[in-house]
């Protein structure tokens, strides 16, 4: 069976890419967890 290289490559990037947006995605919501307990810290020590 012929395994086309430059398909094989393109496949691999688009999971690399996919993969990247998730862990970004995952990066915002945890900054937006972080940025809400800080704030309620904050807020509770007034």
């Amino acid at each position: 069976m012929f395994v086309n290289p430059v398909e094989e490559m393109r496949k691999q990037s688009l999971g690399i890419s996919a993969m990247l947006a998730e862990m970004i995605e995952l990066q915002k919501q945890t900054n937006a967890i972080l940025k809400e307990i800080a704030e309620r810290l904050n807020n509770g020590s007034k």
